[in-house]
């Protein structure tokens, strides 16, 4: 019987130890999967992090105090020659011009050059003696300064810039052109001006060039008398201006504006050197040379505008402000409040008086009860 009793407890061990030998050989199975699944994983995580692109990083901001760099010959050479070759090329454009100035640096001579290096080696000494005494701010003072400073109003009492030689020719010959072609339109008589200013000689331009030296010298002289005041800066106002509404009608334009859009872009072909300011000057002296007959049409323009917004005007409805409207709601909700309140009093006192009545009237049929008992 023991013997027996033993060999079923080694059967029992024995199969016992079967099973988990199995799990084992299948969690290992399982395991390798899992193995190659997460190398699979790693080897997809680490090429996306590879075509990931690196963050940028963020760009310091200039300091404006900071000293310039040193200019080079090239470019003493292009600030020094760039007026004369604008006057023999008064049409032509920015990228024209830089090829111009290329070509007569590669025509100038050795010694012609030497003088420009010089400036440009004195000018490398002052970057490098600005730059050992300068100190770059830290970037805890860059974060603070983050906000953009307020430009400026120009002053009106400023001095006018010089005017070049083809504007004092443009001035001259305008009125004489436009005798001469009187069905000519703004820019076809830019045109002939344009045209009319390559012919002339260098000898008739000289009047027009000393001309303009001169307008120069006078805007010189002033700004060294000139002093900016105090008052161009705005002071700061206390009360807050309305908003505009976006969607309220806008204003007609006058006859000026609908002909300064019809005619500015071949004003700005005719003169690409010409500043914003410039343009509207060569504008307005086209407009006043302009025939009464051609100005007919932009007035027509400038009288539909008009009636456009006059009817627009009449349908238009401006928003309320909201504090206005908020406080208009609040008196309206109160009022209401009050007027709901004074009739449940009214209710409640009708509801008591009607009620007082039916005691009465209870206690009277209970007296004539007891008077009828009694009889």
């Amino acid at each position: 019987k023991k013997e027996k009793e033993k060999e079923k407890e080694k059967k029992a061990a024995s199969s016992s130890s079967e099973v988990p030998k199995k799990k084992k050989r299948a969690r290992e199975e399982d395991g390798s999967g899992d193995e190659k699944s997460e190398k699979s994983t790693k080897s997809k995580s680490s090429s996306s992090t590879k075509s990931a692109a690196p963050a940028k990083k963020k760009k310091k901001k200039k300091d404006p105090n900071a000293p310039k760099r040193g200019l080079t010959a090239y470019q003493f050479f292009t600030s020094a020659l760039r007026e004369e070759v604008q006057r023999e090329n008064p049409d032509a454009k920015f990228a024209e011009m830089g090829k111009l100035l290329g070509q007569k640096w590669k025509e100038a001579d050795a010694t012609e050059k030497e003088k420009y290096e010089e400036m440009a080696k004195k000018d490398k000494a002052r970057f490098k003696s600005e730059m050992e005494n300068y100190s770059a701010p830290s970037s805890d003072e860059d974060s603070d300064e983050d906000e953009k400073p307020k430009k400026k109003k120009k002053d009106k009492n400023a001095p006018k810039k010089g005017q070049t030689n083809y504007m004092f020719f443009n001035k001259i010959m305008r009125s004489k052109v436009m005798e001469q072609n009187p069905n000519a339109s703004f820019g076809e008589v830019g045109k002939l001006l344009s045209e009319q200013w390559k012919k002339i000689s260098a000898e008739e331009k000289q009047k027009y060039v000393d001309m303009a030296a001169k307008d120069k010298e006078r805007y010189k002289q002033e700004m060294a008398n000139y002093s900016a005041g105090s008052d161009v800066e705005e002071e700061p106002t206390t009360k807050k201006a309305n908003k505009k509404d976006p969607n309220a009608p806008k204003r007609g334009k006058t006859a000026f504006m609908f002909f300064s859009m019809a005619v500015r872009s071949k004003v700005k072909e005719q003169n690409p050197v010409a500043s914003f300011g410039e343009l509207g000057k060569l504008i307005g002296e086209a407009w006043k040379e302009l025939p009464e007959d051609q100005k007919e049409k932009y007035n027509e323009m400038a009288k539909k505008d008009a009636d456009r917004y006059k009817l627009a005007m009449k349908d238009y409805v401006p928003p309320q402000n909201s504090s206005e409207s908020g406080k208009k709601a609040k008196a309206k909700v109160s009022k209401k409040a009050k007027v709901k309140q004074e009739s449940e009093n009214e209710n409640d006192s009708d509801d008591s008086s009607s009620d007082s009545d039916d005691s009465s009237g209870s206690s009277d049929d209970d007296s004539d009860d007891s008077d009828s008992d009694s009889d």
